[in-house]
């Protein structure tokens, strides 16, 4: 191995020190990485939602950067010792300092010399108060949309649909399939990014496929298609590093048969998420700091461009929390898709970007942080106004977030769920409030010991949260005085809800995994529907329960999978079933089932097969559903397309 002598320099440091390195960053996946292998490689058949999975190229900026993150004793950040500390967000005066910072923050992890220095630059940063945003559901009217966070704020996926047309993004070949619901056939394709045979084997024999440029997720806008996608360029001269940059290219796809790549914006490091609030376009991305790249000032210092030149972010833009010694940068761009301009403005923050939630009024990243006492998780927020981004400032809690919807802004407050450990070193989970600058008015203190946080829904003045060891509690919490939250009360029931629906009349609907205790233990063994009685808070009770036995489905763990039609109230989603045939060996089947929610019964109305529907060459599981009028789309990771009437 060409750097086999660094491996063993952190493996002899993380034993010195009895630190335990995660899987994602243990022997293995450090030993590449420091070899700086690529291109990014994506499982044949694993489901993009999968909130663990990221491309090797996504996630190298995550990975490598917790390294940096691992205790470094006493001279760690005071203010991240704290239980919850407010940190703000200071910007550099020149390139210099920033390639100086960036050095000595790459050199830490490279050769764990030194801190990055506490600079005493002031804070340009000052706080709004966030407005209150909604939920959204799903749009009714004759097609489907994707399943939002936020209302007014549109959230990218792998399929999208108008009127007529679904707009499908494949994962084997890496293209986008149009296809016409009226004619049920493909009418055209976006293969600008297609891959023909880049495949490659797994250590265990499974297939893998290798991307140079990989697509993540798209907008549908009028008649405009906004493709977001991650490159990975190997072949960067001044290292055997890579290098990943992130692509939103606009198309026109007024005449479908024929789309028109418009224009196309990119920025430095690896595709974390997106938001489209009207025609703007906020994109974050991670760019990890590799040591070589920080001998030259322009390899350092992240950038965006509109086409082959591109252009450095201005060093008052690039912000660090004091003492950070985090070596990758989260870059945020707003990118005006209706008057194909520029950027209209990048920022970039010292860290390595986690999950995003986005209101319509502000942006919130959480970065990753370890420690001797723990994991926590820095809140970075970002104030948004019409293309225009500030950076406000940044808290720090102890634990780690479950997902997005482990955050919420509501009447000028942030609230955000967390699982962290007690001193016993057992989970136990807690739920902070902040006010608009960033400092902490109030908390649920520990909930729920020895259990982790699976689903959390805000609803106005009131959180709703899921925890798991053996059965799944349901908390009901009461937000209404910010300065006070308590508990109101909570149910208990078998397995654990993992996506949670606020349906009318005090229902709440949970999506997740039925559990069954073996001789083994407890396992997850299928889909699980529920159906929560909330309308008293403080005794809430389960009214129905649905289970499809061996069975698994992406709307378990990722909330676009979700579609709900409000027009014929019915929800559908995906799934994959193992069943024994009659030679005694497990047959996979996919499809999707369609629900309703009828006073208090989950009524299952159709259970759609697709292998017992299969008219193409090659089958393959399932990734998403659609509709369009009264038609289920049913779509698999090959852009085979099935359908049924509901």
């Amino acid at each position: 191995m060409k750097n086999n002598d660094d491996f063993d320099f952190i493996k002899n440091k993380f034993e010195n020190d009895n630190i335990v390195a995660p899987d994602s960053i243990g022997e293995n996946s450090v030993a590449e990485r420091l070899e700086g292998k690529g291109p990014a490689k994506i499982k044949l058949y694993k489901r993009r939602g999968f909130k663990a999975f990221v491309s090797a190229a996504a996630c190298v900026a995550v990975v490598l950067c917790s390294i940096t993150a691992f205790n470094y004793g006493s001279n760690s950040n005071a203010a991240q010792n704290d239980e919850n500390a407010q940190g703000n967000l200071l910007s550099f005066e020149s390139y210099s300092d920033i390639q100086k910072a960036a050095k000595r923050s790459a050199e830490k992890e490279y050769y764990d010399i030194s801190l990055f220095d506490s600079y005493s630059y002031k804070a340009e940063a000052t706080a709004d108060t966030a407005n209150e945003s909604e939920e959204k559901g799903m749009g009714g009217g004759s097609n489907s949309e994707t399943y939002v966070q936020v209302e007014g704020v549109d959230e990218a996926d792998i399929i999208k649909t108008d009127s007529r047309y679904i707009y499908f993004a494949a994962g084997r070949d890496n293209t986008v399939k149009i296809y016409d619901s009226k004619t049920n056939k493909i009418v055209s394709c976006i293969d600008d990014f297609k891959i023909e045979d880049h495949t490659d084997y797994n250590y265990d024999g499974s297939y893998y496929v290798s991307y140079d440029e990989c697509i993540y997720e798209m907008y549908l806008i009028d008649e405009r298609l906004i493709i977001n996608t991650t490159s990975t360029d190997s072949t960067f001269v001044k290292s055997d590093n890579t290098i990943e940059e992130t692509h939103s290219y606009v198309y026109d796809i007024s005449n479908v048969e024929n789309p028109k790549r418009l224009s196309a914006f990119t920025q430095s490091g690896s595709y974390i998420s997106s938001r489209m609030i009207g025609d703007m376009l906020y994109v974050v991305s991670s760019k990890y700091l590799y040591y070589d790249m920080c001998k030259e000032l322009d390899d350092c210092i992240p950038y965006t461009s509109c086409g082959d030149e591109k252009n450095m972010i201005n060093a008052q833009d690039v912000y660090y929390c004091p003492k950070s010694d985090d070596s990758s940068y989260i870059v945020i761009s707003a990118v005006d898709i209706s008057s194909k301009k520029k950027s209209t403005e990048t920022k970039a923050i010292f860290g390595a970007a986690g999950e995003v939630y986005c209101s319509r009024d502000n942006l919130y990243i959480t970065v990753s942080k370890y420690e001797n006492a723990g994991q926590k998780t820095e809140i970075i927020k970002a104030s948004l106004n019409d293309g225009k981004i500030n950076l406000e400032g940044s808290a720090t809690v102890s634990g780690y977030i479950d997902d997005q919807f482990s955050m919420d802004e509501h009447g000028g407050y942030f609230r955000v769920a967390v699982t962290t450990q007690a001193a016993d070193g057992k989970d136990i989970n807690k739920l902070f409030v902040f006010d608009s600058n960033m400092k902490k008015v109030g908390e649920v203190k520990g909930f729920a010991k020895n259990e982790s946080i699976k689903a959390v829904k805000f609803l106005g003045d009131t959180a709703y949260v899921i925890t798991y060891e053996q059965t799944d509690p349901l908390f009901v919490i009461d937000l209404s005085n910010p300065q006070n939250p308590e508990i109101l009360g909570s149910v208990k029931i078998d397995g654990f809800s993992s996506q949670l629906l606020t349906l009318e009349n005090d229902r709440i609907l949970g999506i997740g995994y039925n559990t069954s205790e073996t001789e083994y233990g407890v396992i997850q063994d299928g889909l699980k529907l529920v159906l929560f009685d909330v309308s008293d808070k403080a005794n809430p009770a389960v009214l129905d329960t649905y289970v499809l036995k061996d069975a698994y489905s992406e709307a378990q763990y990722n909330h676009k999978a979700i579609v709900i039609n409000k027009e014929k109230g019915y929800f559908a989603i995906d799934y994959s079933q193992y069943i024994s045939s009659e030679t005694g060996e497990d047959e996979e089947h996919n499809g999707a089932l369609t629900f309703e929610v009828k006073g208090d019964k989950i009524n299952v109305t159709h259970n759609f097969d697709c292998s017992k529907n299969n008219s193409a060459e090659e089958y393959s599981p399932v990734y998403r559903c659609a509709y369009i009028d009264d038609t289920v789309y049913v779509v698999s990771c090959l852009g085979n397309f099935y359908s049924f009437k509901y």
